[in-house]
């Protein structure tokens, strides 16, 4: 994996990048609960909670992979960092 192709973005521009990616899917969110395995479309609306990230990393990146959106959440010294692919 090459970094220099991801952009390090803090959580509100990737929370925007999110949306935008979810504007863009045609599914509903009890069709995206399910294809990221939870139980509630509440989790699905966690995701997108614009004061902190509330769900787990790893039902976020589901969400991200469903959503088509390549990027990934790394945790560097206790922080967390959103890495989102450049679309240059």
């Amino acid at each position: 994996m090459n970094l220099s192709e991801y952009e390090v973005m803090n959580y509100k521009q990737f929370l925007k990048a999110l949306h935008i990616h979810k504007a863009d899917c045609d599914k509903t969110e009890v069709r995206l609960a399910s294809d990221i395995g939870v139980k509630s479309i509440l989790s699905v609306r966690n995701c997108f909670d614009d004061r902190c990230q509330i769900v787990s990393d790893s039902v976020l990146t589901k969400l991200m992979e469903v959503l088509k959106l390549d990027g990934f959440v790394l945790w560097i010294g206790g922080v967390r960092k959103y890495y989102i692919r450049n679309s240059k």
